[in-house]
């Protein structure tokens, strides 16, 4: 009986993904190819960072720090982390940094993989591409930034594996650069800029309205409206050095865009979702400050429990 380690698992769902995405490259795939794709893509993703977690402490990678049992893990006995929990375990208990921009490629992965469980698939060849290239590049960089616990302990399989992975992403990159360089040339007088979600300099601005000519990807750039907004209201230097609160950016709680939180005129707002409130309306974990939270967060939650765990063990 063969034994598979966890990171040699993961690796080998994300070549999975490579290749069934090759064969839509060649037009040889069938209607149900995007959904595997996105499927083995987000289950290797989630393991690596699994063994992250297991690395420092393998009881990181319990879902219910209440249930906490080593025969139950060993055994493959448990429910593990969800991938937002693993992103927010990595960077509170192993002390691990991670992009925001990164966190919310993975993350937006794992909402599209839901989508095409639970929904429809609405992917096209192009968009699907785009977030391959995009979510394997964060967890590339993931893995280099660790070498400790990746490339210094890889087995021979292992490093086989990840350099297959390195090589079919060279390739799918000089794809993509390939895709972007048609479209410049389709459009040479665009003046193009760098879309958010493929990173390739393809999306034509019309105002506010933003379109990537290579993912598809539709939507609004309010950086200028929030520059407005805050070139008018910011208080100036003086006032603030005399007790004035500067406006500050979180990420809304209500569509995930950045919300402006104008302390001195009590007013919360959010151009992309058009939510405007007041300061005292947006709930707050009242641990940690969290915006969008009613009562204890479950970050802080499960750190509470997990301190509590160490306390009952002696540590």
């Amino acid at each position: 009986m063969s034994n598979v380690s966890l990171l040699e698992n993961g690796f080998d769902y994300i070549i999975n993904s490579l290749n069934k995405l090759k064969t839509i490259e060649l037009n040889m795939g069938n209607k149900y190819t995007i959904k595997y794709i996105i499927r083995d893509l987000i289950s290797g993703i989630e393991i690596i960072l699994k063994y992250r977690l297991e690395c420092d402490n393998w009881a990181f990678v319990i879902n219910d720090l209440d249930k906490l049992a080593i025969n139950n893990y060993e055994n493959g006995d448990f429910v593990s982390v969800t991938l937002e929990q693993s992103i927010d375990r990595l960077k509170k208990l192993c002390n691990v940094s991670m992009k925001k921009e990164d966190e919310l490629t993975l993350i937006n992965l794992k909402l599209i993989r839901n989508k095409i469980e639970h929904f429809k698939l609405n992917l096209n060849q192009e968009e699907t591409i785009s977030l391959v290239y995009n979510s394997i590049t964060v967890i590339l960089n993931f893995i280099d930034r660790e070498p400790e616990y990746f490339k210094n302990r890889f087995s021979k399989e292992e490093k086989s594996l990840y350099s297959s992975i390195k090589e079919k992403i060279f390739n799918l990159d000089k794809y993509l650069n390939k895709l972007e360089q048609e479209i410049h040339n389709r459009f040479p007088d665009v003046p193009f800029k760098t879309c958010p979600k493929c990173y390739k300099r393809c999306v034509k601005v019309q105002g506010i309205k933003c379109k990537c000519y290579l993912c598809k990807f539709d939507y609004q750039d309010t950086s200028y409206e929030r520059n407005k907004y805050i070139e008018k209201y910011q208080p100036s230097y003086r006032d603030i050095s005399k007790g004035a609160v500067p406006i500050e950016e979180i990420d809304c709680p209500y569509c995930g865009d950045t919300m402006l939180m104008d302390y001195e005129n009590n007013k919360a707002i959010c151009f992309m979702c058009k939510k405007e409130t007041t300061i005292d309306d947006i709930d707050c974990c009242v641990k940690c400050g969290r915006p969008g939270i009613t009562g204890i967060c479950d970050c802080c939650l499960e750190d509470i429990a997990l301190m509590q765990w160490e306390i009952s063990r002696g540590k």
